[in-house]
């Protein structure tokens, strides 16, 4: 995100991808980008999006971010140059792709484990339900 009335949300990223694709039906490379998003495209031999996008995410990234972000009129901005001076660490490529791995595998972990917490509190709310309705007194 280039531009946005609150500074937390300025430099937050998003990893677009097949993924996407697959999901939305509609092929990236017809995407459109509104104009307060900066399009990055990363060479995957040296940096891979996910491993990034968790770098620009940690508290380390986001405070380098943060010390480049300009405001104007109420709005804070990061341009490509300061986006380009952030400094990145840049572990060989085996080592991202551990990290990536072990990510995704994590927000799946997590994707999951949110899907049981809805279907339990929509079952816990049925058997409120079911229970309270037996003692109604006013059947």
């Amino acid at each position: 995100v280039r531009t946005n009335g609150n500074q937390e949300y300025v430099g937050r990223c998003a990893v677009i991808d097949d993924t996407l694709e697959q999901a939305s039906g509609i092929a990236v490379s017809n995407f459109i980008y509104a104009s307060y998003v900066i399009r990055a495209r990363l060479k995957n031999e040296i940096a891979l999006p996910h491993f990034l996008q968790a770098h620009l995410a940690s508290s380390a990234g986001r405070k380098a971010l943060l010390e480049r972000c300009k405001t104007s009129a109420g709005q804070f901005n990061i341009n490509i140059e300061s986006l380009a001076s952030v400094p990145i660490p840049i572990p060989d490529r085996h080592t991202q792709q551990q990290f990536v791995d072990k990510l995704l595998s994590l927000r799946q972990h997590k994707v999951n484990a949110l899907k049981h917490h809805h279907q339990l509190s929509d079952l816990f709310a049925s058997l409120q339900f079911e229970a309270f309705a037996e003692n109604d007194v006013s059947r």
